[in-house]
């Protein structure tokens, strides 16, 4: 049951892969949408949905705001 919901959670995540592209944050520059959406990415990767082979924009922006020193204060 679990796994079937990550992997539901992972197609859904396309979406945000798509929008992604090859920009590093979701505005280009960093912003409040990424502010706001980390914290919901971090649970996610508690759960085990993150990082997915098939959302590799998606774990390489993981990566970078992970990298933030305003994210590794919330850590």
């Amino acid at each position: 049951m679990v796994g079937e919901k990550r992997d539901t959670l992972r197609t859904l995540l396309q979406y945000l892969e798509e929008a992604l592209g090859n920009k590093p944050y979701f505005l280009g520059d960093f912003s409040l949408t990424d502010i706001d959406v980390i914290p919901r990415f971090l649970r996610m990767e508690s759960y085990g949905a993150m990082p997915a082979p098939t959302l590799p924009k998606l774990n390489a922006w993981l990566a970078r705001m992970k990298e933030r020193p305003s994210i590794k204060a919330i850590r």
